[in-house]
Order: structure tokens, then C-alpha cells, then sequence
């Protein structure tokens, strides 16, 4: 079933409201993000997580490239979703307790459109494909080792001393192989490979 218009976001957010086990969600890169935008959900998120739902979110590092989203999904994290984050994610994903899942419906009109897919095969092999962006994502979360506002700013902070890696860990108090980790995390979150364009994406980005 294709759904538009107003009757889109209803339907979104009738299924989300009627979730009872697990809610899985990829956000793609061409979404526009705005962290009071994103703020606006924060009520029906928490309750869905104070139902026992098993939410996991998948969000662009285009996204979280700014410190204030980065902050609440760290701060969202901190009540229960498992949220992390993907180089790129190329389509909108939502899949309801593994029985009903959403994707876009590319076809022609105006607004934006999406699918309501039922049949298990195809919800199944939408599921297949979530997996698969969840393993090559990175964590969200202080209680997860993974991204969050402070261990960017430190890492960056550690990258700017202009020490051996050797050196930088011992100063800050990390071993050598979080260091490395932590570096290899940040510079996927700026877009780089590089270690120097990493502080000049930093600084536009406002981290720095």
C-alpha cells in the first residue's frame, strides 16, 4: 500500500504507537536533520522504550556530525534505544516487529511517498538489509564504548598535542589500541581518512 501527504505521517505514526516488541529504524542521508526537529519525538520514543519496545535506530554520520544531534542520540541512548552510526545510509528504513516494514515509494506525484509492506518474504529481506547496515555501523552511547560528544572532543583534542599515538595515549590515559580505535571512530564521523583534514572538518563542523 503507497501512503502520501498527511496520511503518511498518521500511518507512521499509528504503526509506531502499535509496536509491541521491536522497532527498527534507518534514516537516510537525504533527510534533512534538525536536532529540534528531532526533539519533537522525544515523548512518543521514550514511552515506546518504557513499553519494553527494542528500538534501534541507524542515523547518517552525516547527522551526527553536529554536536547537538550526536548529544541527544547519546542522550536517547542513555534511556534504553541502541542507536548507532553509518557512513551512509542510502534509504529510509522502518520495520515493525519483523511483520511490517516502510520504504520509500519512489514512484511518480507529488510529497513524499512510502510503501506499507506486509508480505513476510519482503519484510524479511528488508530485515536482511537492516542487519546488515546495523553490523557495519558504529555505536552510539557512553554505556556502549561508542560515539558520544565528549570522546570526539577528547580524541580531537588528543590528535591536536601533535604526539606519537604512543605518546597521546599515555598522556590521556588510554591504551594504545582504544587510542587507534578511537581515532579510526572519529575520523569516520568527520568523513575523512585523514588525520590533518580531520581537524579542518572539525573545526566547520564545530567541534573545535
Amino acid at each position: 500500500m503507497s501512503v502520501n501527504g498527511p496520511e503518511l505521517f498518521t500511518a507512521l505514526t499509528a504503526m509506531n504507537s502499535s509496536t509491541k516488541y521491536e522497532l527498527l529504524s534507518a534514516l537516510p542521508d537525504s533527510m534533512p536533520f534538525d536536532v529540534a526537529m528531532l526533539r519533537t519525538s522525544w515523548d512518543d520514543d521514550v514511552a515506546s522504550l518504557e513499553r519494553g519496545v527494542d528500538t534501534r535506530w541507524i542515523y547518517p554520520a552525516k547527522a551526527a556530525r553536529d554536536p547537538e544531534i550526536l548529544e541527544y542520540l547519546t542522550q536517547i541512548a542513555a534511556r534504553g534505544a541502541k542507536v548507532r552510526v553509518l557512513a551512509s545510509v542510502p534509504n529510509r528504513i522502518l520495520i515493525s516487529d519483523r511483520v511490517r516494514a516502510v520504504v520509500p515509494d519512489t514512484g511518480e506525484g507529488p510529497g513524499p511517498k512510502a510503501l506499507f509492506i506486509t508480505g513476510r518474504p519482503l519484510v524479511r529481506a528488508i530485515y536482511t538489509q537492516f542487519v546488515e547496515m546495523w553490523r557495519a555501523s558504529m555505536p552510539v552511547g557512553f554505556s556502549t564504548g561508542g560515539l558520544d560528544v565528549d570522546l570526539v572532543r577528547d580524541t580531537l583534542s588528543a590528535l591536536q598535542t601533535g604526539l606519537t599515538d604512543e605518546a597521546a595515549a599515555r598522556q590521556f590515559g588510554w591504551s594504545l589500541r582504544t587510542y587507534r580505535r578511537r581515532i579510526a571512530a572519529v575520523l569516520s564521523l568527520l568523513g575523512t581518512t585523514s588525520r590533518f583534514e580531520a581537524g579542518a572538518l572539525a573545526r566547520t563542523q564545530g567541534w573545535i
